[in-house]
């Protein structure tokens, strides 16, 4: 687990977010960068879900310690990670799984 969390912050966070104190990170800075990691191609949902697992980790720590009032991450919308035969989006990004019913 050490090795995963380690990629996720050398890898992403450290790069995107650098030596910005953490509490001028906001929920739209986030949502720009887990949208980004989306649509670069180089992630999986799913590895973007482990970044963003990680990213939230941090603020709720930082939240409980006392370092920030307010965890941005509790404002940012989930990552969707398709399971087999969904059809790979979501109602809200895309055509309705195989046997849902259409949005309206």
């Amino acid at each position: 687990a050490h090795g995963v969390h380690r990629w996720a912050v050398e890898t992403h966070l450290i790069p995107e977010f650098g030596l910005l104190p953490i509490q001028y990170l906001t929920a739209d800075r986030i949502e720009r960068f887990q949208a980004a990691l989306l649509t670069g191609g180089k992630l999986s949902p799913r590895s973007v879900q482990i970044v963003r697992q990680v990213l939230a980790n941090i603020l709720k720590d930082a939240r409980r310690k006392g370092y920030l009032t307010v965890n941005p991450m509790e404002a940012v919308d989930a990552v969707h990670v398709p399971r087999p035969g969904d059809g790979g989006l979501s109602a809200a990004t895309g055509p309705t799984p195989p046997g849902s019913a259409s949005p309206p």
